[in-house]
């Protein structure tokens, strides 16, 4: 029997079950059967590989706030494998139609892990736009050290080591290489020149995007957890363009609106 379902959802259901004007056993028996089966489908979306994990990958646990590290994205080491859509799916089905099932702590967990699966997509998709270094350090904290430095020197090789290659092969005789090499010096330059602005200025976006993403989440790691503010940081990334699912917001916005100024995640 999981503990997430007996020290979290029953409570919940039992509460709910009382709460009806005529509870019957028959009524209790297929509100417990939902939870659990709403319990199981979560699981499944947070550990994808739960039936059958390669060794050092089993899943740890049901879930717990993570760490989140660039250089260990996608790693299916860490106890959990998150199948984003499975997720958001069961997140649609937690609000819709299992109002018996509601808590703090799933409240909590289908937000944690939507907003850390949402944070892991984006940096992934920023790193490899903007940070090649993470797709060659394969987890290595040196190698990627060594890399960013690498290519933060490459992008002035090519406007101080062209023009010094050309000098050398003009002074060896090979005119037409030397002017293929300045001409593909000029190029480089209009180029940069050109681009330069639109990459930097979507660079900054993504910084800061992350840097909301990660406000958000370490919100989320508190023991108590304010509701308002929690939305308020959701409200300032939405003006800035970073989009979580909408099952996110409706979590929050359900929790204010049932007057409910504080999610407690581990208090049953």
């Amino acid at each position: 029997m999981s503990p997430q379902w007996l020290f979290y959802e029953l409570p919940a259901v039992r509460s709910y079950a009382l709460s009806q004007k005529e509870p019957t056993e028959e009524r209790y028996e297929a509100l417990l059967q939902r939870s659990w089966d709403l319990t199981n489908r979560l699981y499944e979306a947070l550990h994808m590989n739960w039936e059958e994990p390669a060794k050092g990958e089993e899943p740890r646990g049901f879930w717990e706030h993570q760490q989140f590290d660039v250089l260990r994205m996608d790693d299916s080491r860490r106890g959990f494998v998150v199948h984003k859509e499975a997720l958001e799916m069961q997140a649609a089905s937690y609000l819709s139609s299992h109002e018996e099932c509601r808590c703090d702590n799933f409240d909590w967990i289908f937000l944690d892990a939507l907003v850390f699966s949402e944070l892991e997509a984006f940096a992934h998709h920023a790193s490899g736009e903007f940070n090649p270094a993470l797709q060659y350090a394969r987890g290595s904290k040196v190698r990627y050290r060594l890399l960013v430095w690498m290519f933060r020197l490459l992008p002035f090789l090519a406007p101080v080591g062209l023009p010094v290659v050309a000098y050398f092969l003009l002074k060896s005789v090979y005119t037409v290489a030397a002017i293929c090499v300045m001409a593909y010096w000029v190029f480089d330059l209009v180029y940069r020149a050109y681009t330069g602005p639109g990459r930097w200025r979507a660079k900054r976006a993504a910084i800061k995007a992350i840097r909301h993403l990660s406000g958000i989440y370490a919100v989320l790691g508190q023991l108590t957890i304010s509701t308002r503010h929690l939305r308020q940081l959701l409200d300032s990334g939405t003006a800035d363009g970073v989009a979580l699912p909408e099952a996110v917001y409706a979590i929050v916005d359900r929790s204010i609106a049932r007057c409910q100024t504080a999610l407690f995640p581990q208090i049953v």
